[in-house]
């Protein structure tokens, strides 16, 4: 359980925390894009492929929530997640909030987790002392990733209430 309530930092895990993706779009959207017209012009193939992409990615409303009134107090925020950079760009196109001070992926210079070298990243470049960083994640990864690095952790599932005991805590 975290130690304290007045953090600097919050690091959000992406998949299963923040987003979660989609089974895939309905069958009635696809046969109103589809089959409505005999002939599909190529403007409207290139907004299908966005209209999809939209689709694929669902944003947990009460994360994005906490997310922009994490901004609006000031709060630092960034992005761990053993997801390639550019998905979570993507992903972000079609966000209700674009708050992050700094998103980290896996790449070649810095391990997934649960290696810390994500969560150690972001405390040195966003220059804020481990003391003051929480994690919030979903898995035990996620724990393992915060445990490895000396953060405090917050586990998240899709209840209303952890989203409600993670905003009173961060934010009293």
């Amino acid at each position: 359980m975290p130690k304290q309530n007045n953090y600097k930092l919050i690091i959000w895990d992406w998949l299963g925390t923040l987003v979660e993706l989609s089974k895939g779009a309905p069958l009635s959207f696809f046969q109103n894009q589809f089959f409505s017209k005999n002939k599909l012009m190529s403007e409207k193939v290139s907004q299908i492929k966005q209209d999809i992409a939209k689709m694929q990615v669902w944003f947990k409303p009460y994360a994005w929530n906490l997310v922009n009134n994490f901004n609006k107090s000031g709060l630092k925020q960034a992005v761990a997640s053993n997801s390639y950079p550019n998905d979570i760009l993507s992903d972000l196109e079609y966000a209700p909030f674009k708050n992050f001070d700094l998103i980290l992926g896996v790449s070649s210079k810095l391990a997934p987790k649960p290696s810390p070298d994500m969560i150690n990243f972001a405390c040195e470049n966003l220059q804020v002392q481990k003391k003051d960083v929480i994690f919030i994640g979903d898995s035990e990864t996620d724990f393992q990733a915060a445990n490895n690095a000396h953060v405090d952790f917050f586990k998240v599932d899709d209840s209303i209430e952890s989203y409600f005991k993670l905003s009173k805590m961060v934010q009293s």
